[in-house]
């Protein structure tokens, strides 16, 4: 500062020396530069003198205790004459084992001295050091005695990683029904879970050109079209039965090409697909179901929840108007008339009649849509088990089965109905109960056969046995 101004001062009076013609002006400005000069090159010894002395001298950085903590470093111990540490000695303890807790931390800070980098460091090189405190010696052995990384992480108070099951998400959803399409949307979503499907959708034959329209669509891959139309060189199934489903395979050489499901975006690995027809007033409908797993619709349940789904699905696609209960004109056929046939049949053929009613267990938790399932598929199991039989719905999840054959062969029946049903639950994991009525001289109508059917049932759902009354 002061050679600045000294300076300025020179520039003045040489100034003032030029204008006013003062010749002793000019002196006073040679000596205002000279004293400047001066300043300015004791100055420059100084700082050269200074940064000599810093270069001799290595600049040593005092290093805090809470740097060493930051970089994981919690304690320096000597090493030992074979070269390793003893911490390393004895059994592998992380570091994450001592106390984390804030009494700890704060018991320890004031037990101990301070610690500097200083004092470390003459540990270190004098080879001495404190030896492990107790707690630590029972940490270690803990961890000798369990391998467990869980009852490490116990002790270390660090928590357990849990790996959490995948749930299936839905990641495409779409309908065009306005009107109906909640209810649509919640159909397809309970048929794919039903059957583990990945895609579900409803599909509308179109002619000139011959394509599909997406009338509904349910999928866990992005891919799927929520929407539109797409044509096709030929239909994707030709002479199927209404409401009977096909499963198709998606390989091979006789296989389906999978490239042809338009309702992509572009080509999916699927190995299986099954397809259901929906023959409506309103055109061709074609419920579709695809799935990536090989062992996909292998089940035996899975034939009648597709029959019973698309059956579901056909009536919300005709839009029949839902009716009251009061005023439903539904008409139902007496049981009692359905057992006084077969009793009049028997007794003209002398032959024997068994009476069986079924019921599903642990069936109270389902929905609407499940129930309506679980009973299509029940009395597809037993059509299958007795294709002689006459089988009746008797109520809710209850149906009978009027077959005309002896005790012994009843009974034979019975328990391999509850075998296969035991080692094939499939969507019925309830379980069943059964109870057989005979026909006898004894039974005046069919009241009497009924009631005594019932009773055999209600003591098979409590004991959990097949049981016959002759």
């Amino acid at each position: 500062m002061i050679r600045v101004l000294f300076i300025i001062l020179a520039v003045v009076s040489m100034a003032l020396a030029f204008v006013l013609s003062i010749s002793w002006l000019y002196l006073v400005s040679a000596g205002m530069l000279v004293t400047a000069a001066v300043i300015l090159t004791l100055d420059t010894k100084k700082r050269l003198r200074r940064s000599a002395v810093a270069g001799s001298k290595p600049v040593v950085v005092e290093q805090a205790e809470e740097d060493l903590k930051s970089f994981g470093i919690m304690e320096i111990r000597p090493k030992s004459k074979s070269g390793m540490s003893t911490m390393d000695a004895g059994t592998e303890t992380p570091v994450a084992e001592q106390s984390t807790s804030p009494a700890a931390d704060k018991s320890d800070a004031s037990a101990a001295p301070p610690r500097t980098p200083a004092t470390a460091k003459a540990k270190a090189d004098t080879g001495g050091g404190a030896p492990a405190p107790a707690g630590r010696t029972r940490t270690e052995s803990l961890s000798r005695s369990t391998g467990s990384s869980r009852d490490r992480a116990r002790i270390s108070g660090v928590g357990v990683v849990r790996k959490r099951a995948r749930t299936a998400k839905i990641m495409v959803e779409g309908v065009s029904d306005e009107l109906r399409g909640e209810v649509m949307l919640s159909v397809l979503r309970g048929l794919r879970s039903a059957v583990a499907a990945t895609t579900v959708t409803l599909l509308k034959q179109e002619s000139g050109p011959l394509g599909y329209t997406v009338e509904a669509m349910v999928s866990q891959n992005s891919f799927a079209r929520s929407g539109g139309r797409f044509t096709v060189a030929e239909p994707f199934l030709s002479g199927g039965a209404p409401l009977t489903p096909s499963i198709i395979r998606c390989h091979g050489t006789n296989g389906f090409n999978a490239r042809r499901l338009g309702y992509y975006h572009e080509p999916i690995a699927i190995n299986k697909l099954a397809l259901v027809p929906l023959n409506t007033a309103s055109g061709l409908y074609l419920l579709a179901c695809d799935s990536m797993s090989p062992e996909a619709f292998e089940d035996g349940d899975t034939a009648g929840l597709l029959s019973e789904f698309a059956r579901l699905v056909q009536t919300l696609v005709q839009g029949a108007p839902v009716a009251e209960p009061e005023e439903a004109e539904v008409v139902i056929r007496p049981r009692r008339e359905i057992i006084a046939e077969e009793i009049v049949s028997a007794r003209q053929a002398e032959s024997p009649l068994a009476l069986a009613l079924v019921h599903l267990n642990g069936a109270d938790d389902l929905d609407d849509i499940e129930r309506v399932a679980a009973e299509g598929v029940m009395a597809h199991r037993l059509s299958e088990s007795a294709a002689e039989a006459r089988v009746e719905r008797f109520g809710e999840l209850t149906y009978g089965v009027l077959q005309k054959t002896t005790a012994d062969d009843a009974a034979r029946w019975a328990s391999s109905l509850l075998q296969h049903f035991r080692d094939k639950p499939g969507s019925l994991s309830g379980g069943l109960s059964v109870g057989v009525a005979m026909l006898s001289d004894r039974h005046q109508g069919a009241d009497a056969l009924r009631a005594d059917a019932t009773a055999a049932l209600r003591e098979s759902y409590e004991t959990g046995e097949c049981i016959i009354l002759e």
